[in-house]
């Protein structure tokens, strides 16, 4: 007998319950993780309250190694493993910063009514544009992805 354990989101935890059971795993466990946690950080003379949230669940599985087609079903599984799900990794952003620098941008272009103040809409504008473009290619890569984890998936539901 073979264990596994996987940290998801929880709006992902029945999909994976569905998909690793294509590779003869079976739900052993099921624990759901929120915690809340705040500190208090100084800003200068300021004191600011800081909260964090952590919110997953934990899936542990087990698989019978001694099970018809354990090695087809554990190679097809190590595939569908290597290609990752992209739905756990962020794309890279900049976050808080990146709208920083927007707006920024927008509020000293709307003051400067001149060349350098067009020059900041034209850059804002810019770093918009480019922004929507990495987001549509990210998500055209997280759908190419699944559907790769699909296919693999529906192989090892036709070897069990």
């Amino acid at each position: 007998m073979e264990t596994m354990k996987k940290q998801i989101p929880p709006a992902l935890e029945e999909e994976y319950i569905n998909m690793y059971g294509a590779f003869g795993w079976n739900l052993r466990d099921s624990r759901e993780t929120y915690n809340k946690s705040s500190y208090l950080e100084r800003d200068g003379d300021d004191i600011n309250q800081v909260v964090e949230t952590t919110h997953f669940v934990t899936l542990i599985f087990e698989r019978d190694t001694g099970m018809r087609d354990y090695a087809a079903l554990a190679s097809l599984q190590k595939k569908f493993d290597e290609l990752g799900d992209p739905r756990l990794i962020a794309p890279i952003t900049f976050g808080k910063v990146f709208l920083g620098v927007i707006a920024v941008l927008l509020f000293a272009g709307w003051f400067r009514i001149s060349r350098e103040g067009l020059l900041l809409w034209a850059l804002a504008v810019g770093v918009i544009v480019w922004r929507i473009m990495r987001i549509k290619k990210w998500r055209k890569v997280v759908a190419e992805v699944l559907l790769k984890r699909e296919v693999i998936a529906k192989q090892a539901l036709a070897i069990g």
